[in-house]
C-alpha cells in the first residue's frame, strides 16, 4: 500500500507514531527515517500503513505562532502602536504570507498583557524557518526599544497606597501619536 498511495516520498519530514524525522528509504517491507538527532527508525510498511502518518514535506508554508507579553503599566496607546508596527513589519517581510497573519492583542497573562503572534512562513526548509524567525523577532525587538515597550517577565508588584514622605513610581512613558507614527512609518 505505501508503494500504490505514496503518501510520502525520500527527504519528506513526517511524522508517524512516535516517529519523526526525515524519509530515508522506501522498501518493499520497510521505511528508513532518520530523526533530528541523526537515529534511524526501521518501520515495517505493515505497521506504517496502519498509522496516520503527517507529512510535513507536503506543507504550502510554515506556520510559526508565539504569544509576546508586555508589561503591564504599558499604556494602551503603544501597546496599540506596537501592534500596528508588527503588523507592518510582517506585511514588508518577503518571507512571510501577507495576506494570513494575526498580531492582535489577546488578553491578560499573570504578569503580562498578551500579544498574539501568527506568521506563514514561505520557506518551507527548516533551516530558512529558523532564519525568518531570528530576522522577524530582531525586527520585533528594535521596534518594541524604538517605542520604548518593555517585555514582561513573571512577576510580582507590591503596591503600597500610603507610605509617609514617599511618592510612588511613575514610568515616563512617550505616548505621543505624531512619534509613535513615526516610528511606524519608518519601519522597512
Amino acid at each position: 500500500m505505501i508503494f500504490i498511495d505514496k503518501p510520502f516520498h525520500i527527504g519528506d519530514w513526517i511524522e508517524a507514531g512516535i516517529v519523526a524525522g526525515t524519509v530515508e528509504k522506501v522498501g518493499f517491507r520497510s521505511t528508513r527515517v532518520r530523526a533530528a538527532d541523526t537515529s534511524i527508525f526501521q518501520i515495517p510498511n505493515s505497521a506504517l500503513a496502519e498509522m496516520v502518518v503527517n507529512n510535513k514535506g507536503l506543507r504550502a508554508f510554515r506556520r510559526y505562532q508565539t504569544n509576546l507579553g508586555v508589561r503591564y503599566d504599558t499604556p494602551p496607546e503603544l501597546i496599540e502602536a506596537f501592534v500596528v508596527g508588527i503588523r507592518r513589519i510582517i506585511e514588508l517581510d518577503p518571507g512571510t504570507r501577507n495576506d494570513a497573519f494575526n498580531a492582535e492583542f489577546i488578553g491578560f497573562g499573570d504578569s503580562s498583557l498578551q500579544i498574539l503572534l501568527n506568521v506563514y512562513f514561505t520557506e518551507l526548509d527548516w533551516n530558512a524557518e529558523q532564519a525568518s524567525k531570528h530576522k522577524l523577532h530582531i525586527a520585533i525587538l528594535k521596534l518594541a526599544k524604538e517605542l520604548g515597550v518593555d517585555f514582561a517577565f513573571p512577576s510580582t508588584t507590591v503596591m503600597i497606597e500610603q507610605f509617609p514622605e514617599k511618592n510612588g513610581i511613575t514610568i515616563p512613558y512617550n505616548v505621543n501619536k505624531e512619534r509613535t507614527g513615526k516610528v511606524i512609518e519608518e519601519i522597512k
